[in-house]
């Protein structure tokens, strides 16, 4: 078994796979609660939403229930309406970077090297 995770690409695919499965347990999570996160960084006040198989993110001046401070977690049930004026210009669906992550981590750990010929090490 050891001689299947020699070299780096199957480690980095079993890395990768662990990730596609991180990202896939926080998209079926967002389906049954919205996790909402703020924070400040110099000026400007960011805004991360976990929602509906979404995640997404923006800044501006606005927050939950008009609420800023420095940073803020907060989750509850779905579905959260954060308010009309809201609009997060920025989203990737949970779908994409699972997929994405998935075929990556398969391609990785199901590559076979090629054996050396003597005229590789020349």
């Amino acid at each position: 078994m050891r001689e299947f995770f020699k070299g780096w690409r199957r480690k980095a695919g079993v890395i990768l796979l662990v990730m596609a499965c991180v990202v896939t347990a926080v998209w079926i999570r967002s389906s049954i609660v919205v996790d909402f996160m703020h924070f400040e960084i110099g000026d400007r006040f960011y805004v991360v939403v976990s929602r509906r198989g979404v995640l997404a993110w923006d800044f501006g001046e606005y927050g939950i229930d008009d609420q800023r401070a420095g940073f803020g977690w907060r989750t509850h049930e779905a579905p959260l309406d954060i308010g009309n004026n809201v609009v997060f210009s920025r989203s990737v669906m949970y779908w994409t970077p699972a997929i994405v992550l998935t075929l990556l981590s398969a391609y990785l750990i199901l590559w076979k090297p090629r054996k050396r010929t003597e005229q590789d090490h020349a």
